[in-house]
C-alpha cells in the first residue's frame, strides 16, 4: 500500500487500498482501519487535523 506523508502531530503518513486504510503514526506503529471509503479517506486527507478527524469517527484501529 502507498502511504501518503501527511503534516500532523502525530501521525506520519496514510494510506488507503480497497476498503482498508494504514495508519503510520511516530515511533513507526502503523494501525488498520476498516472499512473506509474512498470518499471518507479523502475527507481525512483534506482535513486540517488528521487525529482529530480520526477520533471523531469512532472507529477503532487494530495495530499491524
Amino acid at each position: 500500500m502507498n502511504m501518503q506523508p501527511v503534516t500532523s502531530s502525530n501521525i506520519v503518513a496514510i494510506g488507503h487500498e480497497g476498503s482498508i486504510m494504514h495508519v503510520k503514526y511516530k515511533g513507526g506503529v502503523v494501525y488498520e482501519f476498516q472499512p473506509v471509503t474512498v470518499q471518507e479517506f479523502n475527507k481525512l486527507m483534506a482535513s486540517e487535523s488528521k487525529g482529530k478527524a480520526l477520533a471523531a469517527w469512532g472507529i477503532k484501529g487494530v495495530r499491524i
